[in-house]
């Protein structure tokens, strides 16, 4: 609905970067696209089951580099860094699932989606976009937050 014509009755468009348009974040958002479709079609979330997220090196890429300026891509990058890191516990062995490792995995996870919170209010605040555009994103920013809580509910 936010790509038809009737939206924009309602809502303004999207503002664009330069940032937005580099390759490294175009990447990151149609992967994102792709796997979050794979994932409704295979109907995982009545399941329960995590999805597979491809695309950490991007996000790495993303976060280090030009794209960083790209609030959408940046928030985006450290929600896919935190799934990451929590998927590295749920995966690993069960040393590696000690309560310590436990704990530094929240820690670090706190902290990126904090920064994904704040990219976001500044992307809202500074670009003026409103909250029913941010939901309808791209960049996917809430199913990557409904996978967080997949993950977190099996560790």
């Amino acid at each position: 609905w936010f790509q038809s014509t009737e939206s924009t009755e309602y809502f303004d468009p999207l503002p664009e970067s330069a940032a937005c348009k580099n390759p490294t974040a175009q990447v990151l958002q149609e992967k994102l696209q792709e796997q979050r479709e794979e994932w409704h079609a295979a109907t995982k979330q009545r399941t329960g089951d995590f999805g597979e997220i491809d695309g950490f090196l991007e996000a790495i890429e993303i976060l280090d580099g030009f794209s960083a300026e790209c609030r959408p891509a940046a928030a985006a990058a450290a929600l896919v860094l935190a799934l990451s890191r929590f998927k590295a516990i749920a995966d690993g062995s069960a040393k590696i699932r000690s309560s310590k490792a436990k704990r530094a995995a929240m820690r670090d996870v706190i902290e990126l989606v904090t920064k994904a919170e704040d990219l976001l209010k500044d992307y809202s605040w500074h670009e003026g976009v409103s909250f029913g555009r941010l939901v309808a994103s791209d960049w996917n920013f809430w199913w990557l937050l409904q996978q967080l809580q997949i993950v977190l509910k099996n560790l």
